[in-house]
Parts: C-alpha cells; structure tokens; sequence
C-alpha cells in the first residue's frame, strides 16, 4: 500500500523540483491565505445540504429520483449493517465503498474549506457511483418485479429529463448566443452582451495579428488564447491580488514579454473589480508589471463590452486592447 502514495510523491517531486516556492503555492493552493475563500465546515455542510435539496426539488423529476436514491441507500445500509448479505460479498462491497469515500474525501476537501460552490462538482462522479452501489446492494434483497419497475421508472424519468434538457438547449440556440470564430462555433449560455463582445475582440485579434504574433491577456482572461489559437506569452496564466505574484515573478514575466516581442496587451474589465480576493491591477498587485504596460503601451480600442456595471465571469464583460507604443 506504501508504493502507491511513494509514487505519487516521485511524481510530484519531479513536476516540481525546478518551480520556485511561489509557484508552487500558486499551483497548489493548500495554505489557508493562498485563496481568499475560507470557510468553516460547520457553515459550509448545512449550506451544502440545502443546495442539494434545492437540487432535488428545482425540477419534476428531481424529487421521484431522490426518493429511489435514497431509499435504496438507506435499505443497503441496513443491509450492510446487519450482515444481511453474504460475508465474502459483504467485504467486497465495504471495500469498494471505502475507496470511494477516499476519493470523494480527496475531492470535497476544496469545497469544504472554502465554501464555492462549483468546487463541489468535482466529488458528484463519486457520489453517484456511490448510489450505484448502494442501489445494487438493494437489489440484491428486493423481489425481482420490484427491480424491474425501479430500473423502468428511472429510465423513464431519466429520458424525461433528458429530452427536457434538449428542449431548453435548443432554446437557447439563438443567433446572439453563438460564438462564430473558428475555434468557436457554439452555443452559449453568457449574456448577449458577453457573447458579442468576446466575438469581436477575438475578430480583431484573429484579423490583425499575423502568424507568429503573441499577445498578452489578463488578468485571467486565457479564452482569447485559445480563441485565437495563439499560446500565452508567458507561464503565468492569471494575475489577481489573490495569487500574490512577488516582484521576482513579475520581473520574470516582463522578460518573457520582451522576448517574445508582444505588440498587443488584452486587458478585460476585471483589472478593476470589488470582488473578493481580484484587486486592482498594477495598485494591490503587480506594480511593476502595471507600470511596464503603462510605459510601453497606450490603449487602441479603449472601451469594448460593459465597463459600467460589475466584472463577472459570464456577464458584465469589458475588454481593452493596448498596443506597443
């Protein structure tokens, strides 16, 4: 058992051993001040709780196929508990489910300690493997009728919700929703705004920049990247006050700048932002980096997509291009 996690640390030492401790930290934010989110688990459970009950309840057939979920849980539980299922199998089954509870452990942890939402879809695939198990210790007691309806009723349920969610997503496939660039060609669920904005910026980049041109997005703003099927100019790939980029890293970055020759600067509105742990570029972090773009570019397009109300992630997004002076 001792060679698996042995490997693992090889392999980590080896990823690792020529990276500097700040980008170590980056990479790997495992220290409390390294993220700006923390949490208690004893706020983070109840609202936990709550998000998969408002889960459940949010469509039709959420609440039919929690009672299935569930009650086949709790009868394999009781299964499990009283040694109704034979020893050998029994062992098996507990086995299993302790391996899945380490891996669902190893990827909850995140969302534990910090209370975001999304970081707690990383353990869903466990967790559904989970009710996999325990609907098959289940029926491994139930009649075989019964089987049979529950395996119908979730089918049934499952493509009503399926061809329900093709009917919303062919809703949303409206001409302003649709990314048209090359490496685009989707359908997104952004606002409008967000959508035509993205649109002509990336037309702008993929029109004026040749071949072999670099140029620099941030402060996370990588989807202009691969857009444009351009690489990154640098290794550092997101700047907020959060990630505490140390004026060695900055320096370092300049240096990939300047040896790349960037014509272009791509800055979006979330340089500026109120949120939580983003900061303002160039005052609460990378001063000298801010002070590199302020000396050697000046604005070309000086105002595209929403500036006046809050940066988001899908929504209220605002982009400015410098060029080298």
């Amino acid at each position: 058992m001792g060679l698996v996690p042995l490997g693992f640390s090889i392999i980590y030492w080896a990823l690792l051993k020529d990276l500097p401790l700040y980008a170590i930290r980056q990479c790997m934010p495992y220290f409390g001040d390294d993220q700006p989110y923390h949490a208690s688990p004893l706020m983070v459970i109840p609202y936990y709780l709550k998000q998969n009950w408002l889960t459940i309840v949010r469509t039709s057939t959420g609440i039919p196929i929690a009672i299935v979920l569930h009650g086949c849980t709790l009868l394999g539980t009781y299964l499990l508990i009283n040694k109704k299922i034979e020893k050998e199998h029994r062992q098996n089954i507990l086995l299993g489910l302790a391996t899945i509870g380490i891996f669902f452990v190893f990827y909850f942890h995140e969302f534990l300690v910090s209370g975001v939402w999304y970081r707690s879809y990383w353990s869903i695939p466990f967790l559904t493997l989970f009710h996999f198990v325990m609907i098959a210790v289940a029926f491994s007691f139930i009649p075989k009728f019964l089987r049979i309806f529950i395996m119908v009723f979730l089918g049934g349920l499952a493509t009503l919700g399926i061809v329900s969610h093709i009917g919303i997503i062919q809703g949303q496939k409206q001409p302003f929703r649709y990314l048209s660039m090359p490496r685009g060609q989707i359908y997104v669920g952004n606002e409008p705004q967000w959508t035509d904005t993205v649109n002509r910026i990336t037309e702008f980049l993929n029109t004026t920049l040749k071949k072999d041109d670099y140029f620099f997005a941030m402060p996370y703003d990588c989807l202009y990247y691969y857009l444009t099927g351009k690489e990154s100019p640098t290794r550092q790939l997101i700047f907020f006050d959060h990630i505490k980029i140390p004026p060695q890293q900055e320096i370092s970055v300049i240096r990939e700048l300047e040896g790349k020759k960037i014509g272009f600067v791509l800055m979006s509105n979330r340089i500026i932002s109120d949120e939580l742990g983003l900061g303002v570029f160039g005052r609460t972090y990378c001063p000298l980096l801010g002070k590199y773009v302020h000396d050697n570019f000046v604005p070309l397009i000086r105002q595209g997509g929403d500036w006046t109300q809050p940066p988001g992630w899908a929504n209220n997004h605002g982009v400015i291009i410098l060029k080298r002076k």
